[in-house]
């Protein structure tokens, strides 16, 4: 049996893409919850420092896991392309419909991820001149 590694705590064996995926779904879900309850309490966590520390955390456990995901997806497809499977055929349609997908969930995630680091270091810029200021 093939198996790949997804992330730093499980391993998918490609003959079960489905379960590895969602056990990376489920990590993806659980990085989400964390900030949100670390979020809870800020209001605007954009405007703190506090809050996009915890949205770049999360972020930062997310991607790396989409990534796999991605690269999973993508491995599953050429060795299925290998063994015959048609690019007209609805599973390659499928497969590719959902990396696609999950592409778009990770650019979008790394647009999140470059955003709010930009944002965390003008904060942190405006609080040092606020400190010169006074």
């Amino acid at each position: 049996m093939a198996q790949e590694r997804l992330g730093a705590n499980f391993t998918i064996d490609i003959t079960s893409l489905k379960a590895g995926l969602n056990t990376a779904n489920k990590m993806i879900r659980e990085s989400q919850s964390e900030f949100k309850a670390a979020a809870a309490g800020l209001g605007e966590w954009q405007k703190s420092e506090d809050g996009l520390n915890a949205k770049i955390k999360s972020l930062n456990s997310i991607i790396p896991v989409q990534r796999e995901k991605v690269e999973a997806l993508k491995r599953q497809y050429q060795d299925l392309a290998s063994k015959g499977m048609k690019d007209t055929e609805d599973r390659a349609i499928t497969l590719r419909t959902q990396i696609n997908k999950e592409e778009a969930a990770l650019r979008e995630n790394e647009a999140e991820l470059k955003k709010q680091s930009s944002a965390l270091e003008e904060l942190k810029k405006e609080s040092a001149s606020a400190g010169d200021a006074i």
